[in-house]
């Protein structure tokens, strides 16, 4: 794992708006390492970055739309999913076909700490997705 800092690894800068949808509990404490001053989380309108939390397919196409819409121009958008080491079937491959789904492109992944995973997504350009496979045609690993 990465030396920096979860917010650094997530591109958190200092005065940045964060919405998070359904965090788990101890989101607070994932970011308190490292993050930097004026980072205000919001309950609802545009952010700077989005960081949605899905456990599942299902569950993380019910909350992708919303937390597109909530990704402010030239925002991150911020997909967490559980590892594989914690038991669950939620994987990047099912994240990427999902963000693909919905028009958008994964382009980074980075370790969230033990229990999680993180994707940073995009809108995807004209010819970026893989449409046979409805998922992104790549992804970077590491850090972001």
């Amino acid at each position: 794992m990465s030396q920096r800092s979860l917010p650094a690894r997530l591109r958190i800068g200092s005065g940045q708006t964060i919405r998070a949808i359904d965090p788990p509990a101890g989101y607070d404490a994932m970011l308190a390492d490292g993050l930097p001053p004026r980072v205000e989380f919001p309950g609802d309108g545009p952010a700077d970055q989005v960081h949605v939390f899905a456990s599942s397919a299902p569950e993380l196409a019910a909350t992708l739309p919303a937390a597109q819409a909530a990704v402010g121009d030239g925002g991150l958008l911020w997909v967490f999913y559980p590892k594989g080491s914690t038991g669950s079937a939620m994987t990047r491959a099912i994240v990427m076909r999902e963000l693909g789904r919905t028009g958008w492109l994964a382009v980074a992944n980075v370790s969230a700490g033990d229990v999680w995973s993180a994707v940073r997504a995009r809108p995807a350009g004209p010819g970026e997705l893989d449409p046979s496979r409805g998922r992104s045609a790549a992804v970077h690993t590491g850090d972001a």
